[in-house]
């Protein structure tokens, strides 16, 4: 089995290592710091089982890099490993289709129960987060309880890059010579993506993206399974 951590902590990747390789026989672990350097090992390496990734690590923003693997990478199983434990995160990123959501806080022993129901197939959330639309905090914004991550995950890869460059305030014509396509192209595709996530301009379309971003909580406590 092929595994990539991606996280910017040394000392986490070792500790999830030594757990990985207590759960799973013989893994072929790939330990990564940043996004681009992930992006790069996919390439590289088609046969990847398993990511196991911090929606923190350096050059992706939020839930935005879960959404570009999972459009590129339709059949790779993301975990979601971090500090951030918001049930309307966990809520996006189950919907986004992330494999499991598991809090960097957890012991030794959760993150093996984790590993082990991953493995084999079952999507992991922490018991006090299984149910995030049961949350009070969800019921009091309605307009996220239109889902949404549905709405991005219908994009596809192309539509979804350019609308993360559309969210950066990239012009027609800037995106096209980015992606070196024709302007018209571009136009077409804008078209679609508003379509799809139903909204009236770009500017709409910009803000439901930065909604993936996931803000930086204060460190935990334990933030490495030791």
């Amino acid at each position: 089995m092929k595994i990539i951590i991606a996280d910017e902590q040394p000392l986490f990747r070792d500790a999830l290592t030594r757990v990985l390789s207590q759960q799973i026989s013989g893994p072929e672990i790939i330990e990564v710091d940043n996004f681009t350097c992930l992006e790069q090992q996919l390439q590289l390496n088609p046969d990847i089982d398993y990511v196991f990734m911090d929606v923190h690590i350096s050059g992706n923003s939020g839930l935005s890099g879960l959404a570009t693997l999972r459009l590129s990478y339709p059949h790779l199983n993301i975990v979601i490993v971090t500090a951030s434990e918001s049930p309307m995160i966990v809520y996006r990123a189950v919907k986004l289709g992330a494999a499991g959501f598991v809090p960097k806080s957890n012991s030794v022993e959760i993150f093996a129960e984790a590993i082990s129901a991953i493995i084999t197939g079952h999507v992991w959330l922490p018991a006090q987060l299984k149910n995030p639309l049961d949350n009070q905090s969800l019921r009091t914004h309605p307009e996220d309880s239109e889902c949404i991550s549905e709405k991005i995950a219908s994009l596809s890869p192309r539509q979804f890059k350019v609308l993360s460059m559309l969210s950066d305030g990239k012009l027609n014509k800037q995106i096209a010579y980015t992606l070196d396509i024709q302007e018209a192209t571009i136009k077409h595709h804008v078209s679609l993506i508003l379509q799809k996530l139903n909204v009236v301009n770009r500017t709409g379309a910009a803000n439901m993206f930065n909604r993936l971003k996931v803000e930086k909580r204060i460190k935990a406590k334990r933030e490495t399974p030791v």
